[in-house]
Formats: C-alpha cells, sequence, structure tokens
C-alpha cells in the first residue's frame, strides 16, 4: 500500500455476507407470511379495519393466534380453490416458526465460512456452558425458501378471496349484506392464476435444487 492510500476499515458482527444474508432472508420473509395472515384472517372473520386493528393492538392477537383461527374456519374461505393453497402455506408457516425464532433471538458468533454459529446465552442458565447450535448456509437457504413460498401462496390467497362483508344496520332493520355477485368466471380466472403461481414457484425451487449441486 502507498503512502497516499487510506486503509479500507470494516466490520463484521456475527457470520459472514452469505450467512447474514439468509438471515435477514427469512427474518424478512416470515414478516411477510405475517402480513398476509392478518389479510386472510380479517376476511374470513369479517372484521371492519377499526376491529382487526383492535384486536392486534389490544387483544395480543398474534400471527400464531390467527393461524389457529384461519385453520379452524377454513371452510369460510371463497373460492374453495384457495383451500388447500392456504393450507400448505400455514403448515409452511408454522413448521418454520422455531427455526426463525433461533435465528431472530439468539446470538450469533463471529464466524467464517458456510457454517454459522448461534447462541441462546441470554436466556441460559448462571454458569451453564454455551455450547452454540451450528446452522449451515443450506439449511438457512432451506427455511428462507419455505417462508418465500409460504408467503408467494399466502399473499395471492388474500389478494384473490372473496370478501366477507359483516352485517349491519340497513333501512331500520337487521339485513343481510354479505352476499357476493362473483360467478363461475371469476372462479375459473382464480384458478387459472393460482396455477400460473404454484407453477412458478416450483421453476424457482428447480433452479434453486440445481444450483444447489456441486459441479462437476
Amino acid at each position: 500500500m502507498t503512502s497516499d492510500q487510506q486503509p479500507k476499515w470494516q466490520y463484521q458482527i456475527g457470520p459472514g455476507p452469505d450467512l447474514t444474508r439468509e438471515i435477514g432472508q427469512i427474518i424478512v420473509n416470515y414478516s411477510e407470511c405475517e402480513r398476509s395472515i392478518f389479510d386472510i384472517f380479517r376476511n374470513i372473520m369479517s372484521l371492519s379495519d377499526h376491529d382487526a386493528y383492535l384486536l392486534v393492538r389490544h387483544a395480543n392477537v398474534n400471527a400464531e393466534k390467527m393461524l389457529a383461527v384461519i385453520k379452524t374456519e377454513i371452510a369460510r374461505v371463497k373460492p374453495a380453490v384457495l383451500v388447500e393453497p392456504i393450507k400448505e402455506a400455514l403448515d409452511a408457516f408454522k413448521s418454520a416458526i422455531e427455526h426463525r425464532n433461533i435465528v431472530a433471538h439468539w446470538q450469533w458468533a463471529v464466524t467464517e465460512g458456510d457454517t454459522g454459529l448461534a447462541f441462546n446465552a441470554i436466556k441460559s442458565k448462571p454458569n451453564e456452558r454455551q455450547a452454540g447450535k451450528p446452522f449451515e448456509l443450506s439449511e438457512l437457504k432451506a427455511t428462507a425458501w419455505k417462508l418465500a413460498k409460504a408467503a408467494t401462496l399466502l399473499a395471492n390467497a388474500a389478494i384473490m378471496m372473496f370478501t366477507r362483508k359483516p352485517a349491519s344496520l340497513s333501512q331500520g332493520a337487521w339485513a343481510p349484506n354479505g352476499y357476493s355477485n362473483r360467478t363461475v368466471l371469476d372462479e375459473w380466472m382464480i384458478e387459472v392464476a393460482l396455477a400460473r403461481i404454484q407453477e412458478q414457484l416450483q421453476n424457482v425451487e428447480d433452479q434453486i435444487l440445481q444450483d444447489a449441486q456441486p459441479s462437476s
């Protein structure tokens, strides 16, 4: 280095950039699932924006509780073609919760290469030896993709669902206003769009598997 060149200062907290990227992707993808779970929950329960806000803000109804309600009342989802994709996405989301919580809330050691090391030091007992839990880059990528796929299915289902309107006072008497004028054509278009989304997800998954293969 010549005298007129300035040193390039950097820092590292936790594992290297490849692992850090997947850790961040897991957290972002999980949050995207939460947003769509809220939208589906609000629709299924025929909640206004205000009432949904009150439940989340003051009754501590989180995504896991909403997930349980959605599964219990899944028959309310219309059109019915969305039921199975929603179930698939919710199962994937639920299976990733424990891993996501470790990724998001444990403490990561400074490491190099494709193996990270996380510790639950804050919640450990005094004087307890911390061995840490290793995580491979491939493992983090798998969880990130699982959540990304779930987020995509949930987001599109939330958009495609037929709106359920709550009953309200009308013309001085209780009157139902939850009828839908959706047609068979609407359902067919949703089914076609859903098939296309699933095809694209499969293409991405195939590419991920191909990229993971060792080079010959």
